[in-house]
């Protein structure tokens, strides 16, 4: 994702929580997300989008730490 974020300059992004599930000392997020941004070699306009999955861990201090954060863009389906 760094060289991803390398090249483009990010305006604005929204991610949103649609489930989680506590286990224990653990917790699973899953949501969506969108970003829209500009390249920064050719200032053209750049957007995304996709689900995400986190893993939560809660550490023996008692605060929830995020433990695995895997992402996948989703594909505009074509009319």
């Amino acid at each position: 994702m760094k060289a991803q974020l390398d090249t483009i300059a990010v305006t604005a992004r929204e991610d949103i929580t649609e489930e989680v599930i506590p286990a224990g000392n653990y917790a699973v997020e899953i949501g969506h997300y969108s970003y829209q941004g500009t390249s920064k070699a050719t200032k053209a306009p750049r957007s995304s989008a996709g689900r995400y999955m986190v893993l939560w861990r809660k550490d023996a201090d008692g605060v929830w730490r995020l433990h695995r954060d895997i992402g996948a863009e989703v594909t505009p389906k074509k009319p």
